[in-house]
């Protein structure tokens, strides 16, 4: 018979003691990997499988109360967040039916709208504008009319619509904001009241009207003169002598260039002047810079650029070949008039121009006469000397020059010859006909002589008047 004490050695043999199984649990081996058979039989498992005999999670309305039971406080917040979305729906719907529809302002704001009162000044695009865009910016419920006595009887509400309106014609943008009022009567949205905090602002698509500037051309050359004179802006007696506009007032100016700058919002204008006078030309270029006010639409001058010698009377008109006809001849005893059968002809190439003291430049192809008087009147004589191409420079006389161009004379005494000396007189105008060009060839001859028996020089001249034909 076995000792009682010897069947529970007997059962607990082979089994680990107390002592082994705390050193395997201080010391556990690496995680077993899922589906791997241990020794004793068991299988371990995915992590995602439950285990065998583990109750079931509860699934549908059990599963949705399960989690609710276990998430009370979150579904709580989701429900209280779900709520206050519908709430703000709801009321964004009923606030956009208690405001004037967007079609309706349009139509509104199309009428009531008071189009822009351009003023385009002196320079600007005169031209009516025309309402070419009109938005609806903000729609907003207001809690009195926009104005006190634009109140309406029997509203139920009123509202506020701000608008942004376009206007334009071929040269000019009018940006016009402005707010308007409504009032609901009934079931319909009506306008009460006249627009409010309008404002405007221009853009320019284009540069000034040319025609409009080159009718206020005086108020450009004032501004010219100014620039002349701006060492002293003070002074203006300029403006009752000598000036730019006493000049060029009553003449007709071309544009020779014109760059608008549509970012910049400036234009450049170039203008050309010119005034005939008499036989004499004033030029002028004038650079016009231009700046468009966007606070009013305006353009302004900025500035003036004047090209040098704009005061300055020319002669370039007289440029050219001139051909002369015989007229007569002056002399002290008989005459010579060969002139008669030798055609003058004058070539101007140049006018070199200065307030003080002009002069022209050229040739001219003649005759002298290096003879004393022959006994009767004669079509030529012994000592006439033809000359070709003689250059020549002509001075201004001082005593004849005018500011308007008037009657001139330019004084040329010719290089000097064997024979003696000649002189070219050229008269731009004379007191019986303003438009008559006459020139006088005027020489000297020294012919030596006695008397008593004493000898000296007699000097003999000649003057051939021709009448001048400018033809090239």
């Amino acid at each position: 018979m076995q000792n009682p004490t010897d069947d529970n050695r007997a059962e607990t043999k082979g089994l680990p003691t107390p002592a082994a199984e705390s050193q395997a649990t201080q010391a556990p081996d690496s995680e077993p990997e899922a589906g791997h058979t241990l020794a004793a039989g068991t299988r371990v498992l995915p992590h995602d499988e439950p285990p065998v005999g583990a109750p079931s999670k509860p699934h549908g309305l059990a599963g949705l109360r399960d989690a609710f039971s276990r998430h009370r406080t979150a579904f709580m917040l989701l429900g209280l967040g779900a709520i206050a979305v519908v709430v703000i729906l709801v009321t964004a719907g009923i606030h956009a039916s208690n405001l004037p529809p967007t079609d309706v302002v349009e139509t509104d704001a199309v009428d009531r709208l008071e189009a822009p009162d351009y003023d385009a000044g002196l320079y600007g695009n005169a031209d009516k504008l025309a309402l070419v865009s009109l938005d609806v910016v903000s729609r907003t419920r207001t809690e009195t009319a926009i104005t006190s006595d634009a109140a309406q009887f029997g509203a139920s509400g009123y509202a506020s619509a701000s608008v942004t309106a376009t206007y334009k014609n071929s040269s000019v943008s009018v940006t016009k904001t402005a707010t308007l009022g409504y009032a609901k009567v009934g079931d319909n949205w009506q306008g009460i009241g006249t627009e409010q905090d309008a404002r405007l602002s221009y853009e320019a698509t284009s540069g000034v009207d040319q025609s409009r500037m080159l009718e206020s051309l005086d108020a450009i050359l004032e501004r010219a003169d100014q620039t002349l004179h701006a060492d002293d802006p003070d002074d203006t007696s300029y403006a009752d002598g000598l000036s730019l506009v006493g000049i060029y007032g009553d003449t007709k100016a071309s544009v020779e260039d014109e760059e608008f700058d549509a970012s910049a919002q400036t234009d450049v204008v170039i203008l050309d002047l010119t005034k005939r006078g008499g036989f004499g030309e004033y030029a002028c270029e004038l650079t016009v810079h231009f700046a468009f006010r966007a606070a009013n639409g305006v353009w302004e001058i900025d500035s003036v650029d004047v090209s040098d010698g704009a005061e300055t009377l020319s002669y370039k008109p007289v440029v050219g070949t001139w051909t002369g006809t015989f007229q007569s001849q002056e002399t002290d005893g008989t005459k010579c008039l060969a002139a008669n059968s030798t055609p003058l002809e004058i070539t101007i190439t140049s006018s070199e121009d200065s307030s003080t003291n002009a002069r022209l430049v050229g040739t001219v192809s003649g005759i002298a006469h290096f003879h004393e008087h022959s006994k009767a009147n004669a079509d030529s004589c012994t000592g006439d000397l033809s000359f070709t191409d003689v250059s020549f420079t002509a001075a201004l006389d001082a005593a004849s020059s005018s500011d308007s161009g008037g009657p001139v004379t330019f004084v040329a005494t010719l290089p000097e010859m064997a024979g003696g000396t000649v002189s070219i007189t050229l008269a731009f105008g004379t007191t019986n006909d303003p438009t008559e060009v006459v020139a006088v060839v005027e020489t000297r001859y020294a012919h030596p002589t006695s008397f008593l028996f004493v000898e000296y020089e007699e000097n003999i001249g000649y003057k051939d008047s021709y009448v001048l034909h400018q033809t090239q």
